[in-house]
């Protein structure tokens, strides 16, 4: 949505986008400088980077720069990235913006708290592997040639629905299933990549 009247980085965010020019990244982190690491991953990239330190700031510069991605660390001085991302939904301008959480921890419950927050997807440490900054360019560079065949498996529906939400949003066609067999069954008819 493009209200009028509009601001400039508006429209240059849904230029980056429909013309898959070099993405604009915003980086939250208490760090100095962010995730250090992570940070010259991202500008050695091609990716512009913008830094804040506290949820408050986070939200400044989202309202006023239309990132593409937004990478925020899961503990901040002034809050949770589920704060965050739970402040970020709620504004109708913003809540398209992919959200990736850095988490020292691979706890469900957190996991859980954080997808059911809104966060697309939660990146363990190394932060700057080569997995994860797949991650990181597969949620601002999507593939629009080709639609892609997700299948998740899993047997809390809770889950199952979190799991497929962030996949469609990503423009991924999505089949369930409820347990291993279904899956392994659909997987052989299907194909999905």
């Amino acid at each position: 949505f493009l209200p009028i009247p509009f601001r400039k980085e508006q429209l240059e965010s849904i230029l980056r986008y429909a013309l898959n020019l070099p993405k604009k990244v915003l980086l939250i982190s208490s760090e100095e400088n962010g995730n250090s690491d992570l940070y010259k991953k991202l500008t050695t990239s091609g990716f512009t980077v913008l830094l804040a330190s506290s949820i408050r700031i986070g939200f400044s510069i989202a309202k006023m720069a239309f990132p593409d991605l937004i990478i925020c660390n899961f503990n901040l001085s002034d809050g949770t990235a589920i704060d965050y991302t739970r402040r970020l939904k709620e504004y109708n301008l913003l809540l398209h913006i992919p959200v990736i959480v850095l988490s020292e921890t691979n706890k469900v419950e957190t996991i859980e708290s954080c997808f059911e927050a809104g966060v697309n997807d939660i990146l363990l440490q190394p932060y700057f592997s080569r997995e994860n900054f797949k991650k990181i360019t597969t949620l601002v560079s999507p593939n629009r040639n080709k639609k892609v065949v997700a299948l998740v498996v899993d047997d809390s529906l809770v889950i199952r629905n979190l799991i497929s939400n962030m996949f469609k949003q990503l423009g991924f066609i999505v089949i369930t299933a409820v347990d291993g067999r279904e899956g392994y069954n659909i997987a052989l008819e299907e194909l999905p990549d």
